[in-house]
């Protein structure tokens, strides 16, 4: 699924079959919600450690510049300030080292800035599709080089997290479904039911 294959060959095009656009078709709607969970991932990551940078700093400051009567007021002992001046010292360099080598605003960025590219193309599919589900003749290479570009011109998914999203996905799809289906069922009890009946078709060999 990972792989694309390409449609030009030096001068000599490869006509784009319906099969292949409806491949391309659920690759582009599930490289789109990997996107958009990476995005949201790394956000949380970075905001949480956005948030025990700042919380930290503020300790450090205060704990810094407070006298003696500050720390007798709050009924703390002066090795236990001494205590709280260094695990603030300590958590906000920690933060501040982790947020500069892992990145992780710059990868919610990429990631973001992916997931816009893959709806562009998801639209643009979803517009040409018709109501049957088939594909109008003529368009097939604008759609195949529209699918060659944004792969071509996106982050990549890594590889270690790959078959994690992929599960994901297609694990909201089978509940979207069943939501349909049965819209009444809280949604912890559709993912319990999925996950229950794909565990038995694996040890059933199904």
């Amino acid at each position: 699924d990972r792989a694309m294959e390409s449609h030009v060959w030096g001068d000599r095009k490869i006509a784009t079959s319906a099969q292949e656009l409806d491949r391309q078709y659920g690759l582009i709607k599930q490289t789109l919600a990997m996107h958009h969970s990476l995005r949201d991932r790394y956000r949380r990551r970075a905001t949480f450690a956005e948030i025990i940078l700042l919380t930290t700093s503020v300790i450090f400051l205060l704990t810094t510049f407070a006298d003696s009567n500050f720390y007798k007021l709050l009924g703390l002992p002066t090795d236990v300030s001494k205590l709280i001046l260094g695990l603030a010292s300590a958590a906000t360099f920690l933060s501040s080292l982790i947020l500069l080598l892992l990145d992780w605003p710059g990868k919610a960025a990429s990631h973001k800035d992916s997931a816009e590219r893959w709806f562009l193309v998801l639209v643009l599919f979803r517009d040409a599709r018709l109501e049957d589900g088939t594909w109008p003749i003529g368009l097939e290479s604008k759609l195949s080089t529209a699918y060659a570009d944004v792969c071509k011109n996106s982050v990549v998914i890594p590889d270690k997290k790959f078959n994690a999203l992929k599960v994901q996905y297609l694990t909201k799809v089978e509940i979207s479904k069943m939501a349909s289906k049965y819209p009444g069922v809280p949604h912890f009890l559709l993912w319990i039911l999925v996950r229950s009946s794909a565990i038995n078709k694996v040890i059933r060999g199904k």
